[in-house]
């Protein structure tokens, strides 16, 4: 059976000082703080999908029992029932659960000795499932060439489609919408599971009251590919 998650991907640790603990990670490993406030930092790397968080709390902080909890990145939002099922069933305990927001849901659960495990799906940039080449998502690059006076209406459209429908799409894990400095091009970068679950999207109907307005202004330019490797910045003095 393949695996739900991406595997062991962040984990959350006391300190006493959130300056020096970021800059020790982004000098010793390469990491690059993403996320900041008051109380908490957080940093991507060393790996394409890893993540250290770090909390604010001096007491305990690098003393056995410092870790706060581990976290398991679902490979897709409509996973996480599926998981929680078998935790349960396994003997652990749900804590708590909810929605970071624009489908992104969390649940907080304890295995039988007492650990605490966040599994999460997360949407962000930051986080997009190209950095994997092991499960290989389906990109697609669709370019829409426009007259510039249609170029913002195709955006309101492309726009509006995703929020409504597309990103509720079961198998979708993120788009991005790009315009051109010239007017003349709007390109959607979007990533999917499966071609299936592309192809079972296109094929909604409610899709229609927004496709076909902007492909009644606009050439529409379809592709489909697969990331065939993946890029980081160096590590700082490689």
């Amino acid at each position: 059976m393949k695996s739900p998650t991406y595997g062991l991907s962040h984990i959350a640790l006391k300190v006493a000082n959130l300056d020096r603990a970021v800059a020790f990670y982004e000098a010793a490993f390469g990491a690059r703080q993403y996320f900041r406030n008051e109380a908490s930092a957080q940093v991507l790397g060393p790996g394409p999908t890893d993540v250290i968080a770090f909390e604010l709390m001096p007491q305990g902080a690098g003393l056995p029992g410092g870790i706060i909890h581990f976290g398991l990145r679902l490979t897709g939002p409509d996973r996480l029932e599926e998981i929680v099922d078998r935790v349960v069933a396994a003997g652990g305990t749900v804590l708590r659960r909810g929605d970071f927001g624009e489908q992104q849901p969390f649940a907080f659960v304890r295995d039988p000795d007492g650990y605490e495990i966040e599994i999460w799906h997360e949407n962000t940039p930051h986080h997009l499932p190209e950095t994997s080449i092991v499960d290989r998502p389906v990109t697609l690059i669709n370019v829409f060439k426009v007259e510039p006076a249609n170029q913002q209406r195709v955006i309101d459209l492309l726009t509006e489609a995703t929020e409504r429908s597309v990103r509720y799409a079961p198998g979708f894990i993120s788009a991005r919408l790009h315009r051109s400095v010239d007017g003349t091009k709007v390109t959607m970068h979007s990533q999917w599971r499966s071609v299936s679950d592309y192809e079972a999207m296109r094929a909604d109907p409610a899709l229609l009251p927004y496709l076909q307005p902007a492909l009644a202004i606009a050439k529409f330019e379809p592709g489909m590919y697969e990331v065939v490797s993946t890029f980081v910045p160096a590590m700082r003095g490689a």
